[in-house]
């Protein structure tokens, strides 16, 4: 059985997710650039959270559609398969839309500093410093984050003795 009110939410989410395509297609809101640039972030942002409504809504369409077709004796297995297929599916989703639905934190959408010191150790902790920077730009440059180089002091013998990034 579905929880209608999971339902109606996820609608809401969906039409809200609407409501911002909408106003952005508004000449009002294209010739105000501020207002324009903060519906665009907000509606990149709820996009796949929209995306994740439907799939689950298409899921609960699938089920209901499905228990429709049990009485028939030569839709049956069909029937059955596809409720189970459904059913299947929605745990994944609802857990996805749970996490998605977690406000997310100001401080995300700010930059860092990040300062690596070779420590006690000489030459290996210069090059295991290095490594630890390669390894951070690797990550940033898979969550396609920029990087900018504030100071670099680097070591003879390869590796950094600072690096702040």
């Amino acid at each position: 059985m579905q929880d209608n009110d999971m339902r109606e939410k996820l609608e809401k989410i969906i039409s809200a997710y609407e409501e911002l395509q909408a106003k952005m297609s508004d000449p009002a809101v294209l010739a105000d650039q501020k207002t324009y640039n903060h519906l665009a972030k907000e509606y990149a942002n709820q996009g796949p959270l929209a995306a994740k409504a439907r799939e689950y809504l298409a899921c609960c369409s699938d089920i209901d559609d499905a228990k429709e077709m049990l009485a028939d004796s030569d839709m049956k297995e069909f029937a059955q398969e596809t409720i189970a297929e459904a059913e299947s599916k929605m745990p994944a989703l609802e857990e996805d839309i749970k996490f998605m639905l977690i406000p997310s934190d100001p401080a995300d959408e700010k930059d860092i500093i990040v300062e690596i010191r070779a420590a006690a150790g000489g030459d290996e902790a210069a090059i295991f410093a290095g490594d630890l920077f390669k390894m951070y730009e690797r990550f940033c440059s898979s969550q396609k984050w920029k990087i900018e180089l504030m100071d670099v002091s680097p070591s003879e013998a390869g590796g950094y003795k600072e690096i702040q990034f």
